[in-house]
């Protein structure tokens, strides 16, 4: 009896143990399905949310994630927004992570409240401005014409990656109106690894952005290779390898002849060019412009006229860090007959009493700053720029009301407040003098705040 009672206990500790054993391994099973559910649920949620509906044929999904394609918005407007608006990916496949395409929309609004001291510049502050005589006259103005709006778009394609960019604001005409102003609408092909075809209308390839120095006024400064001339209708051809880069390109001839009574024009377009390079920490950068100017009188016809020249200008420039607080920044322009390429305005070229013989006129400019990085979100600017035309009888006879010098100071707090909102507070005096000689300046406090999207 006692043998009895024995099998059935150990029987019965062996039955438990199996039981337990089999619990435990039911739970393991149920923990290891947990974790995978969750990995998936993660591996979801960092991928963004999927967009089933409207995918291309041949799309595997559609991705919506925060942020732009872009990583520069150009020497004036500082990019500080690395999560800036909206990008949509087209993928193939789920196997393939890569998308073949992406649409990325973005852009800010940009508020400006300016007080002018004794002469109102309008809303840009360009010295060309500044009203000669005009007394003292204190003004505050408001405006958000300076808003922007953007698409970019990115393609993988079997022969090469091809990219666009349309881009405008609200200046219109830059008078009072507040028509939408197309700013870029550029299109560009990678030919190989290293080389880009590119068209539309962008940045001149003569604007090589070196030694540019963030402002709040939108016109930022004179004496610069892209003043008044920063944007033309061109196709390029650029390359980069390593730390050098390199464009040359045909662009729509700008005219810059301003006599009364003459018309120019061009048989040829411009040719451009320009190279940077990646130097102990900073850039530096030289461009070139040639091109064919044709003089007349109105009155002589269609496709009549009296003289021909060549006009040119070049310009460099450098950024230069001093450590990780402190940049250096200078750029300089130089030409002859293309006065609005070198900032200065004038009258470009001239033609002799008679009107029958074309005279180019010199004109050069320079801009030079410093820049104070307190940390990420704000810096502090300073940077003074002049542009100068050479003197000239008949320019000063026929247009004595002409720019012949301007200067400008600007002094300025950039700062980030919290994340797509930067603020920036900029003290501006903005000087002319005209070809009789008279001159005038203006003292301008402004205050503008960009809300990114």
């Amino acid at each position: 009896m006692k043998h009895t009672s024995k099998s059935v206990l150990l029987a019965g500790c062996a039955l438990g143990a199996v039981a337990a054993t089999a619990q435990a391994d039911e739970l393991s099973a149920l923990k290891a399905q947990l974790e995978d559910l969750q990995s998936r649920v993660n591996s979801i949620q960092s991928a963004g949310p999927v967009i089933s509906a409207g995918v291309p044929e041949g799309a595997g999904y559609m991705t919506l994630r925060r942020g732009s394609l872009e990583t520069n918005d150009g020497p004036v407007n500082h990019n500080f927004e690395e999560d800036r608006g909206f990008t949509v990916a087209i993928t193939p496949t789920a196997d393939l992570p890569a998308p073949v395409t992406e649409v990325s929309v973005s852009g800010y609004v940009k508020a400006d409240f300016v007080y002018d001291t004794h002469n109102p510049l309008g809303r840009s502050a360009s010295p060309a401005a500044v009203a000669i005589g005009g007394g003292d006259n204190e003004t505050f103005a408001a405006f958000a014409n300076q808003s922007r709006f953007r698409i970019r778009s990115r393609s993988d394609t079997a022969v090469g990656q091809i990219r666009t960019l349309i881009e405008g604001d609200f200046e219109g005409s830059g008078l009072g109106t507040e028509s939408f102003r197309l700013r870029h609408a550029w299109g560009e092909w990678d030919l190989t690894p290293k080389l880009t075809l590119g068209a539309g209308q962008s940045w001149s390839t003569h604007y090589h952005f070196a030694g540019e120095i963030p402002t709040v006024d939108f016109g930022g400064l004179v004496g610069t290779s892209g003043f008044n001339a920063s944007r033309s209708q061109q196709i390029q051809l650029k390359s980069s390898t390593g730390p050098v880069s390199w464009a040359i390109a045909l662009q729509d001839p700008r005219n810059d002849f301003l006599i009364s009574g003459a018309v120019e024009d061009s048989r040829l377009p411009d040719l451009a060019a320009k190279a940077n390079f990646d130097l102990l920490g900073g850039q530096f950068g030289v461009s070139a412009l040639v091109k064919e100017i044709l003089v007349g009188r109105n009155g002589n016809g269609a496709g009549v006229f009296q003289d021909s020249d060549v006009g040119w200008s070049v310009s460099a420039g450098f950024d230069m860090p001093l450590g990780d607080v402190v940049s250096l920044h200078a750029t300089g322009s130089y030409g002859d007959g293309t006065s609005a390429l070198t900032g200065s305005r004038g009258g470009g070229v001239s033609l002799n009493a008679a009107g029958t013989k074309l005279k180019t006129v010199e004109s050069y400019g320079f801009a030079a700053g410093v820049r104070l990085r307190l940390n990420f979100d704000s810096t502090i600017n300073a940077a003074y720029s002049f542009a100068h035309q050479e003197d000239d009888a008949v320019i000063n006879a026929l247009l004595p009301g002409l720019s012949q010098t301007q200067q400008k100071f600007v002094v300025n707090y950039i700062w980030r407040p919290a994340s797509r909102l930067r603020m920036g507070l900029e003290g501006i005096w903005a000087y002319q003098e005209l070809q009789s000689g008279a001159d005038d300046d203006n003292l301008r406090l402004q205050f503008a705040t960009w809300f990114y999207f």
